[in-house]
């Protein structure tokens, strides 16, 4: 009898015959809190083991080989748990059979292609092989003999269904994926991963930290989608005040040359070019305009334009109910590609605009400040420096009209037409920069938030000597990066995981039906 049609006739068995589900459910568990007790006994043995060298010799090294021996029996234990419970998954459940039949009923041209044996790779990094169904959609093409089929036709759903993807169980590539995202190098990853028990080597650390990329930006893609349907997920920011920064940093890309002699790689050689990726923070504030000490930034950056950039922020404002905002407050340095843009946000959120305040930041008003004083070369240190406090005394008091005036002043000599450059920019941008009536509403004056995550998402991974990435590469990383730091990962690996850009985890039937874990403890 064909395969398929014994996972839905065994399934519909399943459903009209609740007793016969409740002694398989108790079999599985019974098996595998017996193989948990033969690897937690193997456990303590390792410890026993490890003990005696520290009694005998007991001191701070002594000591140190025992925690570390300690952590890798404790992932191996874990590993090896894991592994267990999906043996006994396969062999004693119905479950992977009606993982199975769900997915050919969702996609009817899958043909069930039996149990081949697959490897899985655990949390400790070893391999273990699961024989689970293998379900394959027909190809047109017809091959000959040893000649492979097109990838990508094939599908494991219970795997899948487990977030089993890559080979490797979800939370070794989160793990993988995390440290390639913390340490400066592939190669500096790999060691520390070794100490956490896991040894891998660099092409499959590569391998899952890139699928963990790739995955992440696909759902960043569904997220945009969404927005443009006007779909909303959350409330996290319905009624409440908004703190937004958006700001460029510096990344060297690798581009590679077309034309000229090539090297004994093959290659031509390539060109560092330096580009500007955008990065966006947003923050809820509370009444006095600091960040509420329990909620969590919200960061993503790109290497897209910025119009990009923008369409990423207001498609994550909308998701999340930014359109019930009480009030945003936009600060930024001032470039006009940032500038110019927010006035649209109002409009994209369907707020009003008395509720968007844009504020010019006051230490990039300050940076104006020195530059000027630089022109003047007529004045002493002392006089420059006595000028530099008054305005800005004068720009914290708000009355900066008395500070342009100061400004206008020293329009005179050869450096005059700097000077003026200087006071045009702050006379365009006049109604930004009342800091009286900033800090009078709770509004914060700078842009320090941006400038952080400026640093912390890219300066300290991506920007560094001899660095050169190639343009998609840098993208994941960003991406990974920014929810990494603004301590979004989990929500962010959800989506991965699911494969759902809210992080929904699809409805699948319970493994044990009717009965609790403890009644079949041996």
């Amino acid at each position: 009898m064909d395969d398929s049609r014994n996972i839905i006739q065994i399934g519909e068995e399943k459903k009209g015959d609740e007793k016969e589900v409740l002694s398989v459910s108790s079999n599985f568990l019974a098996r595998f809190y017996l193989e948990v007790k033969e690897l937690t006994d193997q456990f303590v043995e390792c410890v026993q083991s490890k003990l005696r060298p520290l009694l005998q010799t007991p001191c701070g090294q002594t000591f140190m080989e025992f925690e570390q021996a300690l952590l890798t029996a404790g992932v191996d234990l874990a590993a090896k748990t894991t592994g267990s419970f999906l043996e006994e998954l396969h062999q004693c459940t119905t479950w992977p059979i009606e993982v199975a039949a769900i997915k050919r009923q969702q996609e009817p041209s899958l043909v069930h292609k039996g149990r081949p044996s697959t490897p899985v790779r655990l949390l400790n990094g070893s391999l273990q092989h699961i024989k689970t169904p293998y379900l394959l959609a027909p190809s047109e093409k017809k091959r000959k003999v040893g000649q492979r089929g097109e990838a990508g036709n094939g599908c494991y759903p219970v795997l899948e269904a487990l977030g089993i993807e890559a080979q490797a169980t979800p939370a070794l590539r989160s793990e993988v994926a995390q440290t390639v995202m913390r340490v400066a190098s592939y190669e500096e990853a790999k060691t520390v991963l070794e100490q956490r028990g896991c040894p891998l080597n660099l092409k499959i650390i590569q391998r899952l930290a890139q699928r963990v990329a790739d995955d992440a930006v696909s759902q960043q893609d569904a997220r945009l989608e969404a927005a443009k349907q006007g779909i909303q997920f959350s409330n996290e920011f319905a009624g409440k005040r908004l703190l937004i920064g958006v700001d460029g940093g510096r990344v060297r890309t690798r581009v590679y040359r077309r034309r000229g002699r090539k090297r004994k790689s093959g290659r031509r050689g390539f060109e560092g070019k330096w580009r500007e990726p955008k990065l966006y923070v947003v923050y809820v504030l509370d009444d006095n305009g600091k960040p509420i000490k329990k909620g969590l930034p919200l960061y993503d950056a790109t290497m897209g334009d910025a119009d990009f950039a923008f369409e990423l922020l207001v498609a994550e404002l909308q998701l999340r109910g930014a359109g019930q905002a009480k009030e945003i407050i936009v600060t930024s340095d001032g470039a006009l590609w940032i500038w110019n843009r927010t006035d649209e946000l109002a409009q994209k959120l369907g707020l009003d605009e008395s509720q968007v305040n844009r504020v010019l930041d006051f230490y990039h008003v300050c940076e104006r400040l020195t530059e000027v004083m630089d022109c003047c070369k007529n004045l002493g240190q002392s006089e420059k420096k006595k000028w530099y406090q008054t305005q800005r005394q004068l720009l914290l008091k708000g009355r900066w009209p008395e500070v342009l005036r100061a400004i206008r002043l020293l329009c005179k000599g050869k450096r005059s037409q700097t000077i003026k450059e200087h006071l045009r920019y702050l006379e365009k941008k006049k109604e930004f920069i009342d800091y009286k009536r900033c800090k009078e509403l709770g509004m914060p004056r700078g842009s320090g938030a941006t400038e952080s995550a400026i640093r912390r998402v890219i300066n300290l991974r991506l920007k560094g000597a001899g660095c050169f990435w190639l343009l998609e590469n840098v993208d994941r990383m960003l991406h990974l990066r920014a929810a990494l730091k603004s301590g979004r990962w989990s929500e962010m690996y959800r989506r991965v995981i699911h494969k759902h850009p809210n992080g929904e985890a699809p409805q699948l039937p319970a493994i044990i039906i009717g009965m609790g874990l403890c009644q079949t403890t041996p």
